[in-house]
């Protein structure tokens, strides 16, 4: 039925709708009270809202408060911040630091040889690329003498010219770079070179107008540290002395070509003597050895009537004396004995004399080779060159990598011997030019000592290269946070499942001994069949397994864990034959290896190294119709620094950049370059403790870091603390207030919520803080109430309080659990935190309120609508009624008027 249209009744001439509305206003006066008070609520909500935002920013504040970074009175400023820029993160001394930034921090960077394009594709082969094993090693300054090192400085060498030239060594930190500021000198006519364990300097003058003289300048000691202090000499060539020696100093971690001693719990050594009695020696028990005076007391604490361990005479490893007599054998085993290289050692008059161990000057030991195995007892190569002759080299005697080569070089064999490209081992190359026989080298003698030197080779070529010798550089006592380049191993759980399917996990995170001998003993824990050591190569690990099930062997990551990765372990084992037994080997690397295809394109070897997440990101190089391959390492510094091995299928690359540290010298002068440090990256972190120091350029000058008291920081975060403080004390005088002259009041008036944060906030600063310090009150740094109920600061009481006693400021603020901030928080948490805060729960019981409310008046909403529905449906029937009435009474008066009309 439709409404009616007009508001005014055509028969009634009522005015309807003023009439429904005047109706439906008296029915509407519960909704409109009750909406009136759903606004009300609102608005109680909205100052709710206010106060909590307001009191959640002095929550904050009150927390910056109990950051010690944002209390440090402390401020480092430099003074060419150009060069070097310096923060304080920490509690660093006062005073003034001279710095020099002396080199900045790269990253290794290589790119291919050419190809056409980028759907190339390669050959089947391997592409290796190595994260170590570099035999271009110098010894470190610092590593001298016995671990006293090289005080770095200025000499003045003269020439038999008579020419003298000073040669800038305060910053050397290697031998090889004292080697080349020697040879850098422009106007000093002398060489000079590593030869053996010593320096030896050459004048090439052919003259001898003067010695050849080496003296030190000012009150430098550097000459005398090199071995050449005294050098006065009326030859052309004068050799310094010894520099490679142990002492009892020499720090065993830095020994074997930095592969150190390891130990191992129970016995490390066992010593069988002459009179048949034997000695087991736990060089750990008491507290492990990290000196080499400390290993020798340790053995000789044992029975010093019985046995004697001593530095050899040469300085260049460690011997045993027997004390004993009689005819049993004088031997000595075990992992301590392997280390020392006493294992193999031959007694001679009572005396058993390990293996070198003292690092050489430069390049490795031959024992360091073969990841650590070495090459045996050297011997003879024969070598025939091209012109068809042969020679028989007598290696016997050498005992590190650049001893092979100087004794190669001085055979007079037609060859030339040097490190090869990648710098992973040698090159033996002919310089006869002929072109009659193949370059041969063989073995020639039992030991086969030019296999062992991967040399034993016969090309039709001017040139034999080893390859890598794999030099060794992981080892037991490397840490996990120096894997990967330095970027460590991730905490992780890892599983190891036999093939008998025995489960076992071991959690990286939870190891006691985060090295890699700690990995290797957990594994061996397990006690289901693995055996966990180095493997052969020295970078990495190998794991076998023994047991004889039928399944894999298979180490896996759990729970999204990345630490069996960065340990270079996932994988499935392979089937290994050992010992006449057949086992399965997982062997992992801290190099990335490759497997290409003939069909691998050089696009898809980017995704291939890219995917890996390796020690290398990969791209390519489009210029015109010419693509390389450009490969970067991940890691800055000289523990960044990768060789890209691509022969094998088809990939020539060369190094563009090579990694390097930065360095830093603290406190330099005219003639000392103080303390130098190092860092993979341009940034040092506590070098100087509590500093922050950044290199943005090197510059020849020193730069001055002054480091002074700032009381700007805890006044600023005191300041900010009051200033919100106050704000929720202003809002609080608004919501709350009470006008008496006209009777007027805040929303809040009178409400529990604002009495209770009133009185939270009076609590918050009259409270004492139990300390063991002086400051145990906010009043006692200047922060008081007025009489408003307002935080007023005074900043010199503040700045007195924090010349007084800064610690204890600190600590007022920063205390676990009982200072300042925490308190504050606590208190602050039982008006505005999520779980039962004051205003929390008050503005969700308004919340509720509100939402009871507006569904009631929605309920009321409908059943009005339906009643003006109703009204206006009544009124037009009424209408319809009187029109019919109105119709019928028109026609009961033309019947009455018809029927009037025919009685007349």
């Amino acid at each position: 039925m439709g409404r009616i249209q007009s508001s005014i009744g055509l028969s009634s001439g009522l005015d309807i709708a003023g009439t429904v509305d005047q109706l439906m206003a008296i029915s509407a006066q519960p909704r409109d009270r009750l909406a009136n008070r759903i606004k009300g609520l609102e608005t109680t909500q909205i100052a709710i809202n206010e106060l909590t935002a307001l009191v959640i920013g002095v929550q904050l504040q009150a927390t910056r408060l109990g950051a010690a970074s944002n209390l440090a009175t402390t401020q480092a400023t430099s003074n060419r911040s150009e060069v070097l820029k310096a923060v304080v993160k920490g509690t660093p001394s006062h005073g003034t630091y001279s710095i020099q930034a002396v080199q900045t921090a790269q990253t290794s960077a290589a790119s291919s040889n050419v190809f056409a394009s980028a759907s190339d594709t390669l050959q089947a082969g391997q592409l290796v690329v190595r994260t170590g094993g570099f035999v271009d090693g110098s010894a470190s300054l610092d590593s001298l003498g016995g671990g006293k090192g090289v005080a770095g400085g200025r000499i003045r060498i003269t020439d038999r010219g008579g020419v003298a030239s000073t040669v800038d060594l305060r910053f050397a930190s290697t031998v090889d770079d004292v080697v080349k500021a020697i040879n850098a000198s422009t106007n000093l006519r002398v060489s000079a070179k590593i030869s053996g364990d010593r320096i030896e300097l050459t004048d090439l003058t052919g003259q001898i107008t003067s010695n050849l003289i080496v003296e030190e300048v000012g009150e430098g000691r550097v000459a005398a540290d090199l071995g050449l202090a005294g050098v006065n000499i009326a030859a052309s060539s004068a050799s310094g002395s010894d520099l490679a020696t142990l002492a009892s100093t020499s720090r065993l971690s830095t020994l074997r070509d930095g592969n150190g001693i390891a130990f191992q719990t129970g016995t490390d050594l066992n010593v069988s003597l002459r009179d048949g009695s034997s000695l087991a020696i736990d060089a750990d028990g008491s507290g492990q050895p990290t000196t080499i005076g400390q290993l020798l007391s340790t053995i000789n604490a044992i029975d010093p009537s019985k046995l004697e361990a001593r530095i050899a005479s040469n300085g260049k490893g460690i011997e045993l004396i027997d004390k004993t007599a009689g005819s049993a054998t004088f031997a000595a085993n075990g992992k301590l004995a392997d280390a020392l290289g006493l294992t193999d050692a031959i007694a001679n008059a009572g005396t058993l004399s390990g293996q070198r161990i003292v690092n050489t000057l430069s390049g490795p030991l031959l024992s360091s080779l073969q990841g650590g195995a070495g090459i045996g007892t050297p011997g003879t190569i024969a070598v025939t060159n091209r012109s068809g002759t042969t020679t028989n080299i007598d290696l016997s005697g050498t005992e590190s990598l650049r001893d092979v080569i100087r004794v190669i070089n001085a055979s007079g064999a037609g060859v030339t011997a040097s490190l090869n490209t990648s710098r992973t081992g040698l090159v033996v190359q002919d310089v006869t030019g002929s072109t009659t026989s193949n370059l041969i080298i063989a073995d020639a003698d039992a030991n086969q000592t030019a296999t062992q030197l991967k040399l034993s080779n016969n090309v039709a070529g001017n040139a034999i290269d080893s390859g890598a010798l794999d030099l060794q550089y992981v080892n037991e006592t490397t840490q996990l946070s120096a894997l990967n380049q330095g970027r460590g191993v991730r905490s992780g759980v890892i599983e190891l499942v036999n093939s008998a399917g025995v489960t076992r996990t071991i959690s990286i995170g939870g190891l006691a001994d985060k090295t890699v001998g700690g990995v290797i003993a957990a594994i061996n824990a397990t006690d289901i069949g693995l055996e966990a050591k180095i493997n052969s190569t020295g970078d990495g690990l190998a794991i076998t397994d023994s047991s004889t099930g039928s399944g894999d062997f298979t180490i896996t990551d759990r729970s999204g864990g990345l630490a069996g990765r960065d340990l270079g372990i996932i994988g499935t084992g392979q089937s290994i034959n050992e010992n006449n037994a057949t086992a399965r080997r997982i062997v992992g690397s801290q190099n990335l290896r490759l497997d290409i295809t003939d069909s691998t394109q050089l696009s898809q070897v980017v995704d291939q190294i890219n995917s890996a997440d390796g020690p290398l990101t990969a791209s390519l190089l489009v210029a015109g119709n010419s693509v390389r391959l450009l490969f970067n390492s991940r890691a800055s510094g000289n523990q960044g620094r990768i060789v890209v091995d691509g022969a094998s299928v088809g990939i020539d690359a060369t190094a563009t950049v090579t990694g390097r540290d930065a360095i830093l010298a603290i406190s330099p002068s005219e003639n000392s370059g103080g303390a130098l440090v190092r860092s993979a990256s341009n940034e040092f972190d506590n070098t100087i403790t509590g500093l922050s120091l950044t290199i943005a350029s090197v510059q020849s000058d020193p730069v001055e870091i002054q480091v002074s008291e700032d009381n700007s920081n805890v006044t600023k975060s005191v300041q900010l603390f009051v200033d919100q403080f106050n704000k929720v004390r202003d809002r609080l005088d608004t919501l709350a207030s009470f006008d008496p002259a006209t009777g007027q009041t805040g929303i809040l008036f009178g409400s529990n919520e604002v009495l209770r944060l009133d009185q939270g906030l009076d609590r918050i600063i009259n409270q004492s803080v139990s300390s063991t310090a002086t400051i145990r009150s906010m009043e006692q740094l200047g922060v008081s109430l007025d009489g408003e109920g307002k935080l007023r600061l005074n900043t010199d009481k503040l700045n007195s309080a924090l010349a007084a006693d800064p610690e204890g400021v600190t600590q007022f603020f920063t205390k676990e659990t009982t200072g300042f901030s925490a308190r504050a928080k606590t208190l602050l948490e039982g008006i505005v935190g999520v779980n039962g805060g004051l205003l929390v729960n008050r503005n969700n019981t308004l919340q509720r309120q509100i939402e009871d409310r507006s569904k009631r008046v929605d309920f009321l909403n409908a059943k009005l609508d339906r009643e003006r529905e109703r009204l206006l449906l009544q009124f037009y029937k009424m209408e319809e009624t009187l029109a019919k009435l109105r119709n019928n009474t028109s026609s009961l008066t033309t019947l009455q008027n018809l029927a009037a009309g025919t009685q007349a």
